[in-house]
């Protein structure tokens, strides 16, 4: 909780950035790029994939609302 906690309070930080310099928040081709590595990741370690993938769209969706709120 500790690790998802801070995650979350730096995503709101990330998100005051992009906002001053004009960037976007949601970026699907970089969201892309993590799931894939993330499943790779799954597959190397015997880990059930989807439910990986699930896990990780879960903690991008909550990252990309504390940057919108930030």
């Amino acid at each position: 909780m500790k690790k998802l906690a801070e995650r979350v309070s730096l995503s709101m930080r990330i998100g005051e950035i992009k906002r001053r310099s004009g960037r976007p928040i949601e970026d699907q081709e970089r969201e892309g790029k993590v799931i894939k590595a993330i499943a790779e990741l799954a597959r190397r370690h015997g880990i059930d994939e989807e439910g990986v993938i699930r896990v990780f769209k879960e903690i991008i969706r909550l990252c990309r609302e504390a940057q919108m709120k930030g």
